[in-house]
């Protein structure tokens, strides 16, 4: 079964880390391993897209003022603040064993309907390129870092957060999708109520048995990629 599944991962630098410490595309000796990791951190942090700038998105006096860290991930998107109440996920995957991840858009409409799927409500919808939206709000961000052969795939999914803290903390996008019609953060932003453990279950069931049943109105009569590794459940590390 090559793929793992990390419950909790308190230290945010400490995740990173490790992403970095090793090349994404070294441990995968063309078996195409997948991993699946959660983690939720027990205090509020701002993260950063890799592109994200610090000067026009973020409040940086007042994470200064109240010791809120902020860092910068490897992925692309916005930024985000994390905290209690905001479930984080990452998914590396091999772009070889599944040419069907190699466009951007194909992706995300694949790997956030197996989120939808997992979380068991039909209500929650693809919201713009990579969010998930219930009643029009949304309640999951997710970007993506690529390689040639490697896809890590990042998200968050908002159970019982604390939404004033992203107008506490961060200032007004500088980009923002259409469906978001100008909303403020508090207005844009909602928690879906989950069964955490349930969710991370599922999610983890439908990347780890065999073959993935990809939603069929995302890439049609796909059947799926064996999902094959050394036993090890290493994945890529950025």
């Amino acid at each position: 079964m090559g793929c793992r599944i990390d419950a909790h991962v308190k230290n945010f630098n400490s995740f990173l880390g490790k992403w970095r410490a090793r090349r994404v595309e070294q441990p995968f000796h063309g078996a195409g391993i997948t991993t699946l990791r959660f983690w939720e951190s027990p205090t509020p942090l701002v993260v950063l897209g890799r592109g994200s700038d610090v000067s026009t998105e973020v409040r940086a006096e007042v994470c200064a003022s109240e010791k809120i860290p902020v860092l910068r991930r490897v992925s692309g998107g916005g930024t985000v603040v994390l905290g209690p109440g905001c479930l984080n996920f990452s998914l590396v995957l091999s772009l070889e064993l599944r040419p069907e991840l190699l466009g951007v858009q194909r992706s995300y409409e694949i790997i956030l309907g197996t989120v939808i799927s997992a979380l068991g409500k039909s209500k929650v919808t693809l919201g713009g390129l990579s969010d998930l939206i219930s009643a029009h709000r949304k309640i999951s961000g997710n970007a993506q870092k690529r390689t040639r052969r490697v896809l890590l795939h990042q998200g968050t999914i908002l159970h019982d957060f604390d939404t004033s803290l992203l107008a506490r903390f961060l200032r007004p996008p500088p980009r923002q999708p259409a469906y978001r019609t100008g909303r403020s953060h508090t207005e844009f932003v909602t928690n879906l109520p989950m069964a955490v453990d349930r969710f991370k279950r599922r999610l983890f069931e439908v990347w780890q048995g065999g073959v993935v049943k990809w939603p069929a109105s995302s890439v049609g009569s796909s059947p799926g990629v064996p999902l094959r590794g050394d036993g090890q459940g290493h994945g890529g590390n950025l």
